[in-house]
């Protein structure tokens, strides 16, 4: 993807984003989608979907804790899962505006 497709897939309304799209998002940054993954975009898609938020980190941790458990809700495994700068990533490949505490 180059930087003009990246506009545009981040200029995209939320609400049009499709599973096609994270897929694609996600190789650019070299991850591999699998059903952890789209555990997590689900949450914090549908955490923005009541709050128009993104979930800050606590409270994405709670909920996965609350949806999979203690073992997978902690921030080594979001960093296992959204490499480098979670939160950002996350937003990026769930198709959702930059988190506020992001640079």
């Amino acid at each position: 993807m180059n930087d003009e497709e990246k506009k545009v897939a981040c200029s995209k309304d939320w609400r049009e984003w499709q599973a096609e799209d994270a897929s694609v998002i996600a190789e650019n940054f070299g991850i591999l989608l699998n059903e952890d993954h789209w555990k997590v975009i689900e949450i914090v898609r549908n955490y923005y979907e009541s709050y128009r938020l993104f979930p800050p980190n606590r409270v994405l941790i709670n909920l996965i804790m609350k949806q999979q458990g203690p073992e997978k809700a902690n921030s080594i495994h979001l960093m296992k899962l959204f490499s480098g700068t979670p939160a950002k990533v996350l937003a990026q490949i769930a198709g959702l505006p930059k988190p506020a505490n992001c640079d």
